[in-house]
């Protein structure tokens, strides 16, 4: 077995799921993420991951009759893109199938966030599509296998600020570095402050990124410069998906 999905395979237990909240009543049991996606990566050829992957598209990370994704599918996504690098030729194919699944879904009311490294109260669909930038290395590797995936993520950017470098007549300039991909024109974008404050603001691209680059520069607007250090910005139409 290789060393990549067996990391993989592993870091399953070391997630835990029973703090992940859950949109269904206690009398309602989904299938349990843990068990197909340890199938899903050990899977050794098409019939066992065909199978764990229906297995999964019916349990506590999706629901594929509604449409709708859950809060465990961010705890899920690093192990979903570790076996889209890493797994079997079709098990790389149904972990790139759930996460474009879970980016396409919508949540239901009042599970529509989770924290983050990045952040608190982070849409559902941005956090899945962080992981997948995070892995956007591995991914790549794999060419036209996860060239959709990894465009579909880029519409989730996130622009971590470093620095606000003051006013003028043209408003408030943010520096820090652009995952993603930022819209060209204004956009409304979610602030996401260190101290879990959140706010929605309108921010263009001043500076694009350098190729190959992450730092940029944006013109933000209704917000104050010490608001913004340390702050995180996102798409503010993610916020606003719910089923």
């Amino acid at each position: 077995m290789a060393s990549g999905i067996q990391a993989v395979a592993e870091a399953i237990d070391r997630i835990d799921w029973e703090s992940v909240r859950s949109p269904d009543p206690p009398a309602f049991v989904r299938r349990s993420a843990s068990r197909g996606l340890r199938a899903l990566a050990l899977a050794g050829d098409q019939a066992e991951a065909v199978g764990a992957t229906g297995y999964l598209f019916d349990s506590v990370l999706v629901d594929r009759q509604l449409a709708v994704v859950m809060p465990a599918a961010a705890a899920a996504a690093p192990v979903l893109v570790g076996i889209a690098a890493h797994g079997h030729p079709w098990a790389r194919a149904g972990a790139g199938s759930l996460l474009g699944a879970m980016l396409e879904f919508l949540p239901f009311e009042g599970f529509t966030r989770v924290d983050t490294e990045h952040a608190t109260a982070v849409p559902l669909c941005c956090a899945v599509a962080h992981q997948v930038a995070a892995g956007r290395a591995e991914l790549a590797a794999r060419g036209r296998e996860s060239a959709g995936l990894l465009r579909a993520a880029e519409q989730h950017w996130r622009f971590e600020v470093t620095e606000a470098v003051g006013t003028g007549p043209q408003g408030l300039f943010a520096v820090g570095d652009l995952t993603g991909e930022l819209p060209a024109g204004p956009v409304r974008a979610e602030l996401h402050t260190p101290a879990g404050g959140l706010s929605v603001i309108g921010v263009e691209v001043e500076y694009p990124a350098w190729a190959g680059g992450t730092e940029a520069c944006l013109r933000v607007g209704s917000a104050r410069g010490a608001g913004l250090d340390g702050a995180v910005l996102m798409p503010a139409g993610c916020g606003a998906r719910v089923y």
